[in-house]
């Protein structure tokens, strides 16, 4: 997702906390520290290694 992600339609996302500013550019903020960090330390995505994980 992005921050100019919008969700439409019956999506629940509308009315999340967690889908709402301030919240939501938080959450942004942390996936691309999180993803710069999986890249320097394992030279992977961060999704990459969320699904190495399981």
């Amino acid at each position: 997702m992005r921050a100019d992600t919008r969700f439409e339609g019956d999506d629940l996302r509308q009315m999340d906390p967690k889908f709402q500013e301030p919240r939501y550019s938080q959450y942004l903020r942390a996936v691309e520290r999180l993803d710069a960090l999986a890249q320097e330390r394992f030279g992977r995505r961060a999704i990459h290694l969320a699904l190495a994980w399981r």
